[in-house]
């Protein structure tokens, strides 16, 4: 397995992990304990729990897919012993009073019994939850059908107990009058929390500060999420007034019994984000040409090719940059996602909210730069998303991976080991588009009708073994040039030249020269450098270290560059205007990019110490 994928990324170590057969025993531990209730589709035999066949299942197996219900219960807590009674009743300090602890009743020297009951206060009920699961229609007649749910309905051994139900089901099952006569078998006491496909989430609230902020300097290229525009949805179907939409944070307290709880829910106040910028010294004269501005937020219809930036920062994702991932879309039926980082998926979600779906319907193509981690471990979730908005369309081409070899290697082997994934993906090698590969019967030809380019070249670059820059060009003429993760390269200087966009990575600060040879990337003055012998008309940096989360730290503002962001939307219309912005970004990140640059003074002081410092000489 470690031949296959990213050492740094995928060994854990000091983790056992436990395999646990829920369908012959319980699960229990010093907190809870766990009940396993299996759902298999319509017609599937189910076997009978502690049965000889229910040996261990895995979803991965091709004839059974198996659905999830659980039921949880805490232990009851330990009864608390009053000492203010057990002085009244002459209970001497000692064993007797662990042993009333206990529950046991306790006979005195005087011959006197203690009851346990009389010195300890009351049990506090213990409160449980289920968790249901039905994914599709074929699991709707089994769960309500099932046997193993008469325990927590009335007149169950568990229902008193049982509090809420957490609903794993998409929404228009949910509001099936049959799955409503589920919900309700359990009584009227029972409260329900629904978690579907319009799961309404907050995430961090930094997310919403940092794009409220960047909304009021360019509300086009920085459009408020769908979560700062929208209030929490209601739930999905027509059903009573106990029944709770999920949103992220929103937690339900057992022990004590205190229900919903909305404390840990973010709440997105965009107009106090945006008056912390109009609080920093000398923005009256900044900013004097924002008060003459009207308070629009929205932004102008967006015109196509259109770049919208899923992850900016390199190596690992912070609150302020995920990992490497930009859409590019070409039309509203087509797009291409150039790398597929961790959480890409979920910014696509926090990105266009209720049209994800028709985004990813929209998805012909992922490129993957090169095989390192950041660049590529979101894209098993973002296959089987795309597999599910695609589900009920009559036809749908395979979604096409344009990768290394190493990137099928590791997709196959989950594809063998975990879950299904190569169903419906067709693999092209990155090397038959350099110019050095092209010929006609390569399949060339036919990935670009898919994608809709009249050209797509790629590029090795100086990074790792199997690292390539892109070259694609639209059927309109307008030319993309995008370096992954290198060095300088004189070759995507040549390729690229004259283009309309270049989006090349800055991951260190100039100054970092050791640090970016030894690492094979580039400093800020280095992409620079690029844009300017490429004669690139447009040029946004990317893929900056997360020790500059915010903004790197950029002095040489004489050529024309624009710094990308999360969540940042560009097309043709508005290039022109991005690296206007440089300046008022440095503005309302002032103090950050103090704290930055005093930190640049201190390492390179240290650095400068270093080099000076006497070798030691070993006496004869």
């Amino acid at each position: 397995m470690d031949r296959i994928l990213a050492r740094p990324f995928s060994k854990v170590r000091f983790v056992n992990i436990a395999h646990h057969d829920h369908e012959r025993r319980d699960y229990i531990d010093d907190l809870v304990k766990i009940r396993g209730i299996s759902l298999f589709p319509s017609g599937r035999r189910q076997s009978p729990r502690n049965s000889p066949s229910s040996a261990k299942r895995m979803r991965r197996d091709s004839e059974v897919d198996a659905a999830f219900c659980y039921f949880v219960k805490p232990h009851q807590l330990q009864r608390k012993l009053i000492m203010e009674k057990c002085v009244l009743l002459g209970v001497p300090k000692g064993p007797l009073l662990g042993k009333l602890k206990q529950g046991e009743d306790v006979v005195l020297e005087d011959g006197s019994v203690v009851k346990a009951d009389d010195v300890l206060g009351s049990a506090d009920p213990v409160r449980c939850f289920l968790v249901a699961e039905c994914p599709s229609e074929e699991y709707l007649s089994p769960l309500s059908e099932s046997k193993d749910f008469d325990a927590y309905r009335p007149g169950g051994a568990e229902n008193e107990n049982l509090a809420l139900i957490v609903h794993f089901t998409p929404g228009h099952l949910l509001a099936r009058e049959q799955y409503q006569a589920w919900m309700n078998s359990f009584g009227s006491h029972v409260e329900h929390m629904v978690l579907d496909e319009s799961f309404f989430c907050f995430h961090s609230r930094a997310i919403y500060r940092l794009q409220a902020k960047l909304n009021f300097l360019h509300p086009q290229s920085f459009p408020l999420l769908p979560a700062q525009r929208t209030a929490p949805a209601p739930p999905s179907a027509s059903v009573p007034d106990r029944v709770l939409q999920g949103v992220s944070n929103l937690s339900y307290g057992l022990r004590p019994w205190s229900r919903t709880e909305w404390d840990g829910v973010p709440v997105v106040e965009n107009v106090s984000f945006v008056e912390e910028i109009k609080s920093l010294p000398g923005y009256e004269q900044f900013f004097a040409h924002k008060q003459s501005e009207s308070a629009e937020s929205g932004a102008a219809e967006s015109r196509f090719p259109e770049i919208v930036f899923l992850g900016t920062g390199s190596a690992m994702p912070t609150k302020d940059r995920n990992v490497s991932g930009i859409l590019l879309r070409l039309s509203e039926e087509v797009s291409i996602l150039l790398d597929c980082g961790e959480g890409t998926l979920g910014q696509i979600h926090r990105f266009f909210g209720a049209e994800t779906k028709a985004v990813l319907s929209s998805l012909r193509a992922v490129y993957n730069s090169h095989i390192h981690a950041d660049h590529y471990s979101g894209i098993v979730q973002l296959i089987l998303d795309r597999r599910r908005a695609l589900e009920r369309e009559a036809a749908s081409s395979p979604l096409l991976v344009l990768a290394p070899t190493r990137l099928y290697e590791w997709l196959k082997f989950m594809d063998e080991h975990i879950e299904p994934l190569l169903d419906g993906v067709e693999f092209v090698n990155n090397s038959i588009f350099t110019t050095g590969n092209r010929h006609e019967d390569s399949g060339q030809q036919r990935v670009l009708e898919r994608v809709h380019l009249s050209e797509l070249v790629t590029v090795p670059v100086e990074h790792i073994k199997e690292a390539y820059g892109l070259v694609v060009t639209d059927r309109h003429g307008w030319k993309l040039v995008f370096s992954g993760d290198c060095r300088p390269s004189d070759d995507l200087c040549r390729l690229g030249f004259g283009c309309d966009l270049l989006i090349h990575e800055a991951t260190l600060e100039e100054g970092m020269e050791v640090e970016a040879k030894a690492k094979k990337h580039c400093m800020l003055s280095e992409a620079l450098d690029v844009s300017r012998r490429m004669d690139a008309k447009h040029t946004i940096l990317w893929h900056f270290s997360q020790r500059y989360s915010k903004i790197p730290l950029m002095k040489d503002t004489s050529h024309p560059v624009a710094l990308s962001f999360d969540n940042m939307r560009v097309d043709p219309s508005v290039l022109a205007e991005m690296p206007k912005l440089v300046g008022p970004l440095n503005f309302i990140f002032q103090s950050y990019v103090e704290d930055m640059e005093q930190k640049t003074q201190k390492r390179r002081h240290a650095a400068n110490r270093a080099s000076k410092k006497e070798p030691f000489i070993r006496p004869k």
